[in-house]
């Protein structure tokens, strides 16, 4: 995958919209609350929807690491 700076720019106006931690937070949110209302059943491909989960909110909390001051910007 090659990322642009156009990506990268896209990436920070999401940032300033919706700081890293609020996204984390819910998409966490949004995941456990999936979860926990699926009455029938999860779906074939859940193990790859979960990863991509995974795999995003760890990206956030990176992201909250490295650039926190992001939070108090928006």
């Amino acid at each position: 995958m090659n990322i642009k700076n156009e990506h990268i720019n896209l990436l920070e106006n999401l940032f300033q919209f919706t700081p890293p931690t609020q996204l984390r937070q819910s998409l966490t949110y949004v995941f456990f609350n999936y979860l926990s209302n699926a009455k029938t059943g999860l779906p074939n491909n859940f193990d790859r929807i979960s990863e991509d989960f995974y795999f995003l909110i760890d990206f956030l909390e990176e992201v909250e690491k490295e650039c926190g001051s992001l939070d108090s910007e928006a």
